[in-house]
């Protein structure tokens, strides 16, 4: 604050940028309380599903607009985002729902609609040629089956494995094309962009090391990194959200996001667990998914930062709160007892 233009800086970057910090955790709690009930909380999921589809369409029209560009860089579907690494880990949280009703209802006809859906958002997730995304997608998958039941995951296994064995011209030549960049040719070392990761990695993990405890300060890996990497680097985001805190607010303040992730999971596992509601158990499943989705995503990239990234995820939170106490407060009334009335008599 002493230094030239401190005071405009903390006023006018700092506390603006801690705003866009802590949009997230306010739009939580918002919800939360807007959120009334069991029955609300089903229908803000429903509307999130709705504005995930539409997001959805205008990642496929900015497909369609990119399609047969010269490179890779040039044909990345940027979303509304504006940044292809980040709309792909929106898509990767916002298809958990969708995973869990039709894993529930797999039986019905009705439940086949929505595979042109899946269709069209693995499409779209290509076009990122977010390698991040990639994992993310096949986490959500994995661990919407699991939850689902062991055999989903057994015969979901068996299937993938018979069309890659079988049917390797299946596989997207988009897919085969942005995994390969991670070496270059000859397969002698990792590309450009994976060894910046790695030395950005190692920076975040020394400064761990040095402030366990409450890190070197918010916003300070951009600033402090050159005193950390080996040789001068251009980026300024270390590509991994746990190293992000870790560095910048210490190791408690990784536990505690690591223990929220977990959180989101257990809850979307009881609820599919305990509930009896179809829209509600899909909503469980989803929730389960949408954090291995966050978790896989956050191994390569910090994706729990802009409000237009990790927004959903912070609100769908607030609907499984809702749902796990109407889930609870059915079961504790299932099982009181009934009460015994006694027949009194006049004159007694």
């Amino acid at each position: 604050m002493f230094t030239p233009g401190g005071v405009s800086y903390l006023i006018e970057d700092m506390l603006l940028e801690y705003k866009g910090w802590i949009d997230q955790f306010l739009i939580f709690f918002i919800f939360v309380n807007l959120i009334k009930d069991g029955a609300m909380a089903r229908r803000v999921a429903l509307y999130l599903c709705l504005g995930y589809l539409f997001v959805l369409v205008l990642g496929v029209q900015e497909m369609l607009d990119k399609m047969g560009m010269s490179t890779i860089e040039k044909s990345r579907v940027l979303g509304p985002q504006l940044q292809p690494n980040d709309f792909g880990a929106f898509l990767d949280y916002g298809i958990g729902p969708l995973m869990g009703l039709a894993l529930l209802a797999f039986t019905r006809m009705r439940s086949w609609a929505l595979l042109p859906v899946f269709g069209v958002m693995v499409k779209v997730l290509l076009s990122t040629f977010s390698r991040g995304a990639y994992l993310g997608l096949g986490m959500a998958a994995a661990v919407a089956t699991y939850v689902r039941g062991k055999r989903f995951v057994f015969l979901g296994i068996f299937l993938a494995s018979v069309v890659v064995i079988t049917l390797p011209q299946l596989i997207p030549s988009s897919l085969v094309a942005r995994m390969s960049q991670t070496e270059v040719a000859g397969g002698e070392r990792l590309d450009e962009s994976s060894q910046t990761r790695l030395i950005l990695w190692r920076a975040a993990v020394d400064m761990t090391l040095e402030s366990p405890i409450f890190g070197k300060g918010f916003k300070n890996f951009r600033r402090l990194k050159s005193k950390y990497t080996e040789y001068p680097v251009r980026e300024s985001d270390n590509h991994n959200m746990f190293l992000f805190i870790s560095s910048q607010m210490g190791i408690p303040a990784l536990i505690l996001f690591l223990m929220l992730i977990y959180r989101m999971y257990r809850h979307g596992r009881t609820i599919a667990d305990q509930n009896k509601d179809l829209w509600a158990r899909a909503i469980g499943i989803g929730g389960a998914a949408m954090a291995g989705a966050v978790f896989a995503v956050n191994m390569f990239g910090s994706r729990m930062v802009n409000i237009s990234v990790c927004g959903y995820v912070w609100i769908y939170f607030a609907v499984l709160l809702h749902l796990l106490s109407e889930s609870e407060t059915e079961g504790s009334e299932a099982e009181e007892p009934p009460v015994k009335t006694q027949t009194v008599f006049p004159g007694n």
